[in-house]
């Protein structure tokens, strides 16, 4: 029997799968739940979280948590919206769950009053968050600011950018022994 995959989460989610034409090139059934502007403090009520739970995956690769960065917003919180998610798949059926960390961004005009400065010292407390209660399922993503990212935006990335995370998601998930 073949494992059912799901990549959920926001734009960077869609963006993925629309660069590899929703295919990642690896054994099993593999689809996208992507969103742009989720929130992980949203996503259980979300369309796309239901989907998820409908298509009952083996395994679950994650990105959220960046839209949840604004200048009011406590690390700790955004946090327990991620762990609450990957408790929810776990008890759903979910056998692995993969946390990708919250990258770098550039642009917060979406954000009115958080700063670059801001929005890294939130991501850095949330992601060793992230890795301290999800160990091996907490996932580095392997881009670089400014170069992999899109110039109109400094949110998601160029193809280069995308190129990166693709081949990161598939090691990740080429990996798992189920």
């Amino acid at each position: 029997m073949m494992a059912k995959i799901a990549i959920f989460g926001s734009s960077y989610v869609s963006r993925l799968g629309r660069y590899c034409n929703f295919d990642l090139k690896i054994p099993g059934i593999v689809r996208f739940f992507g969103q742009g502007g989720m929130k992980a403090c949203d996503a259980i009520d979300s369309r796309k979280f239901s989907q998820l739970l409908d298509f009952s995956p083996d395994v679950v690769f994650m990105v959220i948590g960046g839209n949840d960065v604004s200048d009011t917003s406590i690390p700790s919180d955004i946090f327990k919206s991620i762990m609450e998610i990957i408790s929810t798949l776990y008890s759903s059926g979910v056998k692995r769950v993969f946390i990708s960390e919250i990258i770098e961004r550039g642009n917060f005009e979406k954000a009115p009053g958080l700063t670059r400065e801001r929005f890294n010292k939130q991501r850095k407390v949330i992601n060793k968050k992230l890795k301290t209660a999800c160990r091996d399922n907490f996932v580095m993503m392997k881009v670089k600011f400014p170069k992999d990212y899109d110039e109109n935006d400094f949110v998601h990335l160029n193809c280069d950018g995308l190129r990166a995370y693709f081949f990161r998601v598939r090691i990740i998930l080429c990996s798992v022994k189920l």
